[in-house]
């Protein structure tokens, strides 16, 4: 499959790991949030060695998570090469596989997400939604929350523009009035209009024969481990 060239805009372009994010990264693998961690990994890879990368952050997280995501990919391609080994456990007998395969066979990822999220409510209503970034994600990530409910207000009070005539931004005690009926379809306009790496890979168990797939989870799979393999 042929893989698609990444493209960043406005003249960015990724560089391979230095000793600089190597050093880095061993100094944060304890760190729960790996989203941001992610973020800030690529942000830096955005610039020459050791540089200030805050202008290049602000930019990696106004990005989709799947551009995000895609950028991961291409930057454990320019570091480590095509080629992946990872180990999954087959999920009839437990027998843990080691799979290799390479970066090129990945699917493209989705299309750019559009600037706005715009539907019409079941009242007749227009609204409009920013769709998620990187930076929604981390938040996401870090925060704890008692019910879905909960995180939908919160993520709702992110990204909503507008309802009807009203304008945002709007705190969360505006979206938690708001009716469920209007809560609910405005979250799932949300999530249809996030794009998603989505990506599983095709395993041969070597102990049963059993056939089946496994889930890629780039964020986590592209961080190094302390021996420096990844």
């Amino acid at each position: 499959m042929q893989r698609r060239n990444l493209s960043l805009g406005g003249g960015l372009a990724l560089r391979a790991m230095t000793g600089y994010e190597e050093e880095f990264l061993e100094a944060h693998l304890a760190e729960s949030n790996t989203v941001a961690l992610c973020n800030e990994l690529v942000a830096r890879c955005l610039v020459p060695p050791g540089q200030d990368h805050a202008g290049a952050m602000e930019t990696v997280l106004s990005w989709s998570p799947a551009k995000r995501d895609e950028a991961l990919v291409e930057l454990r391609r320019l570091s480590l090469g095509e080629t992946v080994c990872c180990e999954v456990s087959c999920v009839k007998c437990t027998v843990v596989n080691e799979v290799t395969f390479d970066l090129s066979t990945l699917p493209p990822v989705p299309g750019e997400s559009a600037e706005s999220v715009d539907c019409e409510l079941d009242d007749g209503r227009r609204a409009s939604l920013r769709p998620i970034n990187a930076a929604d994600q981390a938040a996401l990530v870090s925060r704890v929350f008692a019910t879905t409910a909960e995180r939908s207000t919160w993520l709702l009070s992110r990204t909503l523009r507008t309802v009807g005539s009203d304008v945002g931004p709007f705190s969360e005690d505006q979206v938690r009035a708001m009716p469920v009926a209007v809560r609910n379809s405005l979250s799932r306009e949300l999530a249809n209009s996030t794009a998603k790496l989505d990506l599983t890979m095709g395993v041969c168990c070597h102990d049963c024969g059993h056939e089946f797939s496994a889930p890629f989870d780039i964020v986590s799979f592209f961080l190094p481990s302390l021996g420096g393999d990844w």
